[in-house]
């Protein structure tokens, strides 16, 4: 009965994975289709500000570089270790000869599934029972913030608790930028091997590089 369950778990997850994806890149899709003849469509995603100074980043690691600099400001910009996810995902795009803007919607394709992935690690080492682990699964599918119901002119209407930040509503929040995702997925997964009954000896190390790491992808998370 148990490995039944465990099973109806694991196909619960599969079918979450294929769900949020699903869910984050549908609109990706149609604007694909639905891009004008002679037109680009850059796959813009998020807030676009910071879209386009991922894509110079980039670019920049396409070109070489590890350290960044910015190309939108007519300041003296010297180049800094700043978000070294970028550069790499651009030295890798370059080995497939891919453009900024593929490699960064592949990048957040795998970002997603990772961050899922760990999630179900989270629940699977922190609860036995199978319907616990459906329960925490569903609601980190479904959860989302505390909305507010607006009265203006005469009109309801429904806010999010920050209406520019996309990771309030049930979707949005896998959408998160790839680096955010990949950095969360870190800080769990040391979080995983610190709370460890039985540590081996490499657990402690992998801990900290698990949190240098983290700082790389997103110092805000740290």
């Amino acid at each position: 009965m148990i490995h039944n369950k465990s099973a109806f778990i694991n196909y619960f997850f599969i079918t979450v994975i294929i769900f949020v994806l699903i869910g984050v890149f549908l609109p990706t899709i149609f604007h694909m289709f639905a891009t004008p003849q002679n037109t680009f469509y850059s796959l813009a995603d998020g807030y676009t500000f910071d879209y386009y100074q991922y894509m110079s980043w980039i670019k920049q690691g396409m070109d070489g570089h590890l350290l960044l600099t910015s190309p939108y400001t007519e300041i003296p910009y010297p180049r800094v270790l700043i978000h070294p996810f970028f550069p790499i995902l651009g030295m890798i795009a370059k080995l497939f000869s891919v453009s900024p803007f593929i490699a960064y919607a592949f990048s957040r394709i795998t970002a997603t599934v990772i961050f899922i992935f760990v999630f179900y690690i989270l629940t699977s080492k922190s609860l036995n029972l199978p319907s616990a682990r459906f329960i925490s699964l569903f609601l980190f599918l479904t959860s989302t913030g505390f909305w507010t119901i607006s009265y203006d002119k005469n009109i309801y209407s429904l806010v999010e608790p920050i209406s520019w930040n996309q990771s309030f509503n049930v979707i949005g929040k896998f959408s998160l930028p790839p680096h955010h995702l990949l950095a969360l997925s870190f800080s769990i997964l040391t979080y995983l091997l610190l709370i460890k009954k039985r540590k081996r000896i490499l657990d402690p190390s992998l801990s900290i590089l698990l949190g240098i790491l983290t700082g790389f992808l997103n110092p805000s998370t740290l």
